[in-house]
């Protein structure tokens, strides 16, 4: 491996990866869950806008209402998906951007196989490949491209005194909060993303581990520093090999002599303010989007949805905070199997030696700034363990909009800040243990290639595949068996697990792996959207009386009514379950009765999906 890391390989791997997402979503039919409903009921306007509005996401209904209303078909939803790709790419190379200029300007610590693998694991989390291929998810990689912007904007404001932090300008902070809630208007879990520059400069200060220098201002062109910087008179105190006077100028040559650890940012070993103005402007842009959307509801006269309450109960957030989420940021874009042992002991293991390497470090640094004699007494230790604290608390501030609510969930849509921030801080501390650049190289390559395969992975085995072959085989029983004459659908739902016994995998929230139909808002809007694909006639398939049952056990009378149904369950009783047993769909006295999970269970993994029309 080379000295430095391979950039051209890196954007030849990430494009070949986009490619192959690409042809997955061009040559993949389905309609998941929300999608069913928003396709079939998008000429219902008003309903698509206060389902949204309702959620404080005012501005991603009215985007969501306006893409669906352009597709007639559940093909044209794939150009949806399309858009998102688009989408992703344009946050990926925003994010690059952001990252490479906190690294000229200010961060030269902020290591090429840092950033590379950072934008390796964003492009193949599992958040991404969530927004890609569910379709009104669309709407997130807005928020996420404008509080990336906003944070660098907010970061630069904050540090334009070369002496110390200070709170944003005016024009600066305007511009922060216009980006931050139009942000919010479109989705909420992004938002975050504002503190981005904020927490690389506290993971670079306060964690031992880095060699490079942290300038207290930016690194002009030409790695020139302004005169009598920070950097220069820290350079001559320690004796280090940083830059030559020249002219009344210092200039960037090296890393620190003596086997320093990295210059840090600001005076001293003071905690830098600047993270404490990051974070205040953090919550009050929350506050004013807060205020803002209270008003929108008191104008248009609606009531907040109960998903917008917030939670009253700290130490259950805290302790729902350290189960689901915490165990998925540490999994990385593998999903987190609570069956799985391996899978749950991934977090535990991994912040532990986490922070026996802060503690290793810390150590070697108090060693070689006292000449080899070791000071690390109790101060070293309460500082550890304030690092500690302080980075959780970041984490934690990653994941405050799905962690303020009162739902105890933790979809995958909703972590990709909170994962991005624990992989930076896994990935930073790697590399410190790592002492060769060609090592480091490595270590780098090697990990993007295993996130790239398994991102590719989850997103055919558990989202395109699957879904594919359900939409294929549920189309091919109306195509097949519907007729002019039939006036009543039965329809029994798959569990969460329909996948499991044909194609050998499980489902993971409501996000992977799990069959669209299980869910008791799609089967009537898809049954009716292909009804009204395979007729041309919306007004046959409106006329269409819908019953659908959870279980067979529930079709027999033994649970339930047959959620969604117009009938009783006497009523559609001419085929018993075990006429089922032979046959996973019927059409008798012009009702069809259409077996989910029979149909799954004779999927097979070689099955070819249906992409053109009638087929």
């Amino acid at each position: 491996m080379p000295d430095t890391f391979p950039r051209r390989l890196f954007w030849s791997l990430l494009s070949f990866y986009f490619i192959f997402l690409g042809y997955e979503v061009l040559h993949t039919d389905y309609l998941f869950t929300d999608e069913a409903y928003r396709l079939w009921n998008n000429v219902d306007r008003e309903g698509v806008f206060h389902s949204f509005h309702t959620e404080g996401r005012t501005l991603g209904g009215l985007m969501v209402r306006w893409l669906f209303e352009r597709c007639h078909s559940a093909a044209d939803v794939k150009y949806i998906r399309l858009l998102s790709l688009g989408e992703c790419l344009l946050m990926l190379l925003v994010l690059y951007r952001v990252l490479k200029r906190l690294q000229r300007r200010w961060m030269p610590a902020l290591s090429d196989e840092l950033i590379y693998t950072t934008l390796t694991l964003a492009a193949a989390s599992l958040s991404i490949a969530n927004w890609i291929s569910w379709a009104v998810s669309t709407i997130i990689f807005i928020p996420a491209i404008l509080s990336l912007i906003a944070g660098m904007i907010l970061y630069e404001s904050v540090q334009r005194d070369r002496e110390k932090a200070s709170f944003p300008g005016l024009p600066a902070l305007l511009a922060v909060i216009l980006l931050s809630v139009t942000g919010l208007f479109f989705y909420q879990t992004p938002y975050p993303f504002l503190l981005l520059p904020f927490y690389l400069l506290f993971l670079l200060k306060e964690v031992p581990g880095g060699k490079g220098v942290l300038p207290a201002e930016p690194v002009l062109p030409g790695g020139e520093l302004k005169p009598d910087g920070l950097i220069g008179t820290m350079a001559e105190e320690k004796g280090g090999l940083i830059g030559t006077r020249a002219g009344g100028k210092s200039r960037l040559v090296g890393p620190v002599a003596a086997g320093s650890d990295a210059l840090l940012i600001g005076s001293g070993n003071k905690f830098p303010g600047a993270v404490y103005i990051g974070i205040l402007v953090y919550f009050i842009i929350l506050g004013v989007y807060f205020a803002l959307f209270r008003f929108g509801l008191k104008v248009m006269g609606m009531a907040a949805s109960e998903r917008t309450a917030l939670a009253t109960d700290p130490l259950e957030r805290l302790s729902f905070f350290f189960s689901y989420p915490m165990n998925q940021a540490f999994n990385g874009n593998f999903l987190f199997d609570v069956k799985s042992v391996v899978s749950q002991m991934v977090f535990p293991v991994l912040f532990l030696a986490w922070v026996i390497a802060l503690v290793r470090s810390a150590r070697v640094a108090d060693g070689q700034s006292h000449s080899g004699k070791s000071h690390f007494g109790k101060s070293q230790w309460m500082h550890i363990l304030r690092t500690i604290l302080l980075m959780l608390a970041f984490w934690g501030l990653g994941f405050l909009p799905q962690l303020a609510g009162h739902e105890a969930f933790a979809p995958y849509r909703t972590m990709l800040v909170m994962t991005v921030m624990v992989f930076v801080a896994l990935v930073y501390t790697a590399l410190s243990l790592i002492r060769t650049s060609p090592g480091k190289v490595r270590f780098s390559f090697y990990l993007i290639l295993v996130l790239l395969g398994k991102g590719a992975y989850n997103y055919k085995v558990y989202l395109a595949d699957p879904l594919g072959k359900e939409y294929q085989v549920i189309r091919q029983a109306v195509n097949t068996h519907y007729n002019n004459g039939v006036r009543e659908v039965v329809f029994i739902r798959p569990s969460d697990h329909g996948f499991e016994k044909s194609l050998g995998i499980g489902s993971f929230k409501d996000e992977f792996g799990l069959p669209s139909t299980q869910k008791d808002w799609t089967p009537e809007p898809l049954v009716r959207q292909l009804v009204y694909e395979l007729t041309g006639s919306r007004a046959r398939a409106e006329a269409l009386k819908l019953t659908q049952y959870a279980s067979v056990e529930e079709y027999k009378g033994e649970a339930g009514d047959g959620k969604g149904s117009q009938a009783s369950p006497a009523e559609v009783k001419p085929v018993t379950p075990e006429e089922w047993k032979d046959s996973a769909v019927l059409n008798r006295d012009n009702i069809l009765y259409i077996n989910a999970p029979k149909l799954l269970n004779e999927l097979h993994p070689g099955q070819m999906k249906l992409n053109t029309p009638g087929s």
